[in-house]
């Protein structure tokens, strides 16, 4: 299922004037005031009491003015002693560093295997970036409001979502290679669907998060995924935001902002204990998992050969024929693709020795060879977006280019390998 999909879907419309009221067991009280939040906001959101202080918590769309209308009434009317963001340090640095692509080393990013994570991030944020422009507002602009009245009034400021890599990280060590590849497809057609999004399909993003309608669509062999991206950061931002209460003992009102899809979870989470440190371990990599998913194959024509017993000439048609179909995918990728001719050459020659060799992958040695020849600029960054729209602009630009190298010649290498093995048992 497609993300367009999900915007696309028929949902009830809600009031933008939604409450999430906690009950009696979460201990929530509702403060009133001369304006209440109930008048001012146009967004859902909690309110909660912990250790005395007010912590008002307001559900937003990413991409709404209504949003960004919310937290500027809020922060200049009520002067929240800290003022708290779904943001972990990583994305703050990219919101407030105007030069952020030019600092990347797509290079280093293949040589440390992280392209995953990056062509993940950057197509959410991307897909994003296109419902933006539809409704004329920057992805994540309430953010950049509440940080800017934040510094404007002296007020302090908290960032309270967990790294973003090490979401995405957590995610992908979760997913064997065929979820890899779902989630993947997922994400590549939201990058090259247009976003159409309706007055209804807004506020339904006000009610509910995309990413979890996402995950709760796929079948339930995915719910470790959506445990890490979805339920792991509502307790994290849970507790995070109880922190920043505690580091900053003489504040009595707190104003956090998060995507409205987090609230029933921050809710559901908000008095439990939380120990941040299990939200935050990565699995070390083990090498001895990375040889023998390479020696898995060779293990397999060994058992072959042994149990049939072929003659010399047989063994070498068989090795011939994965020869021949290896280097002939990653040719025809290499020519589709107009690949630089030693990053061509580089796919064919590692073809063959690709799925015995942990290190020789032919897509991630074509990617980083081409990250070299055609090193990205920034507008090739800033124009990810844009440029999906297109068949032409996947080529032009070279960050989706070098993408498509990375994501097609494997997939090619596994093609071959799957028709190796039908011509083997014809």
């Amino acid at each position: 299922m497609s993300l367009k999909r999900l915007f696309k879907k028929n949902y009830p419309i809600r009031s933008t004037k939604t409450i999430l009221r906690p009950t009696k067991q979460s201990q929530t009280t509702i403060k009133k005031n001369p304006i209440s939040a109930e008048q001012l906001l146009d967004g859902p959101f909690l309110r909660m009491n912990y250790k005395g202080k007010n912590i008002l918590i307001l559900g937003t769309a990413h991409v709404s003015q209504k949003s960004v209308d919310d937290v500027e009434s809020y922060i200049q009317k009520f002067k929240p002693h800290v003022v708290a963001v779904e943001l972990c340090q990583t994305r703050y640095n990219s919101i407030r560093d105007k030069e952020r692509w030019k600092n990347l080393n797509l290079v280093e990013v293949i040589k440390a295997k992280k392209l995953y994570m990056l062509m993940a991030s950057l197509i959410l944020s991307s897909f994003q970036k296109k419902m933006g422009e539809q409704q004329h507002v920057a992805p994540g602009a309430e953010m950049v409001k509440a940080i800017d009245l934040a510094e404007q009034y002296g007020l302090s400021l908290a960032l309270v979502d967990r790294d973003v890599q090490i979401t995405l990280r957590r995610a992908w060590q979760s997913m064997g290679f065929f979820k890899k590849m779902v989630i993947i497809s997922e994400l590549v057609t939201g990058l090259t669907t247009k976003a159409d999004l309706e007055d209804e399909d807004l506020e339904q993003m006000k009610q509910k998060d995309v990413l979890d309608e996402l995950f709760e669509k796929l079948p339930s062999r995915y719910s470790n995924v959506k445990e890490i991206i979805i339920t792991e950061r509502d307790k994290y931002l849970a507790e995070k935001i109880k922190r920043a209460a505690d580091q900053n003992p003489g504040a009595k009102e707190i104003f956090a902002v998060v995507g409205a899809g987090h609230l029933k979870g921050i809710k559901k989470f908000f008095y439990s204990t939380i120990f941040l440190d299990e939200l935050e371990t990565l699995k070390p990599k083990k090498k001895s998992i990375t040889y023998l998913k390479a020696g898995v194959p060779l293990a397999a024509i060994l058992a072959l050969l042994s149990v049939f017993r072929p003659s010399w000439s047989k063994v070498k048609e068989i090795l011939e024929l994965w020869i021949i179909l290896k280097c002939s995918f990653a040719t025809v990728v290499s020519l589709i693709l107009w690949l630089h001719p030693l990053s061509a050459l580089a796919a064919i020659v590692t073809a063959p020795i690709s799925n015995f060799n942990p290190i020789l992958k032919t897509g991630w040695v074509a990617a980083f060879l081409e990250a070299k020849f055609k090193t990205p600029k920034v507008e090739d960054f800033e124009m990810i977006a844009e440029d999906s729209k297109t068949f032409l602009g996947f080529f032009r630009n070279k960050v989706l280019h070098i993408f498509l190298t990375f994501f097609l010649l494997q997939t090619a290498s596994f093609l071959a390998s799957v028709r190796w093995i039908i011509d083997l048992f014809k």
